[in-house]
């Protein structure tokens, strides 16, 4: 199969349909407005199902609680989704980081998102490129709010609280 570069909407639209349905009873499937929310609602599921079944008390080994997501958004060929933890969430590019992004514009490690107390704080370590919240660009630690952009370099991401989808019923 040939690799396309630029993906249009339609080869876009199928790779969601594709990942969307993978295991999933359609039965089962919240709709939305959004499509990234429907794939997130499978992860989110799953996770649930892993914690209820062992009573973690956050030990090494034991999973972290989830907080959320950054989603890859399909305009900058990054499109997968990334989760995000309770605790130190370094992303990056290179091993070593909770989040490796391969893309040139990214440092080597870039920023830092820090989920804790209901809330994620994301701070730029210094990074080449910068990091963006809805068009601005951060120099401190900067409050993260569901649905914000997110630029990490040329990489655009949307921000994804796990307790808003869990509010709306949508895991």
């Amino acid at each position: 199969m040939e690799k396309k570069d630029n993906p249009s909407s339609d080869d876009a639209s199928q790779t969601h349909d594709n990942y969307s349905q993978k295991g999933e009873d359609s039965a089962n499937k919240k709709s939305s407005d959004n499509p990234f929310l429907t794939t997130k609602t499978t992860d989110a599921r799953r996770y649930l199902e892993e914690s209820a079944t062992s009573k973690a008390s956050h030990t090494e080994g034991t999973p972290r609680p989830l907080y959320g997501w950054i989603v890859g958004l399909i305009s900058t060929n990054i499109d997968r989704d990334y989760r995000l933890f309770e605790g130190k969430n370094t992303i990056g590019r290179t091993h070593g980081n909770s989040i490796v992004i391969n893309d040139s514009t990214v440092s080597k490690e870039h920023c830092t998102i820090m989920c804790q107390k209901g809330e994620m704080l994301i701070k730029d370590n210094n990074s080449t490129n910068g990091v963006i919240v809805n068009n601005k660009r951060v120099n401190d630690s900067t409050l993260l709010k569901n649905g914000d952009l997110l630029f990490l370099g040329d990489v655009a991401f949307q921000v994804v609280f796990y307790k808003r989808l869990y509010s709306r019923g949508q895991i």
